[in-house]
């Protein structure tokens, strides 16, 4: 059984698809809230399996899950398993082919980068949207003399 859309007298099969194009300002701000989201999992990750930020840091390069981490760190009900910081360093090793991150960064200092990042970015936007507005004022009075 297939669905298809009733189309009505002034829409088309296209008005359905979306392109890259139509990407507008609040897709991006979704983004950022999933990346701050993220980042908070990784956090209560750290609280909850007892990582250091080393031991993050190797999880989110080799690109785990947080939430399923508790089906990796389970070594004492499954003996054969080895405990979570100790399989994070192997695999990052066998990926890597080194022993640490080049640069740890906790998960705090990172969500601080991301902040400033953002105000910094908002203030830019401000002075541009000044700026803008007073270029069209100005044209605006040149056109008028």
């Amino acid at each position: 059984m297939f669905f298809v859309p009733l189309l009505l007298a002034d829409e088309t099969a296209n008005s359905y698809l979306r392109t890259d194009n139509d990407l507008q300002d609040n897709d991006i701000q979704n983004f950022m809230g999933v990346k701050k989201a993220i980042l908070e999992k990784w956090m209560v990750a750290q609280k909850k399996h007892r990582l250091s930020d080393k031991h993050v840091q190797m999880g989110r390069e080799l690109g785990l899950n947080p939430d399923k981490l508790g089906k990796i760190d389970n070594h004492k009900q499954e003996t054969w398993k080895a405990p979570l910081p100790q399989f994070i360093e192997e695999i990052y090793y066998k990926r890597f082919k080194r022993e640490v991150p080049e640069t740890i960064k906790p998960l705090k200092q990172i969500m601080a980068e991301q902040e400033k990042k953002k105000k910094e970015q908002k203030k830019a936007k401000e002075e541009r949207r000044k700026l803008r507005d007073e270029n069209t004022d100005a044209s605006i009075e040149n056109v008028t003399d």
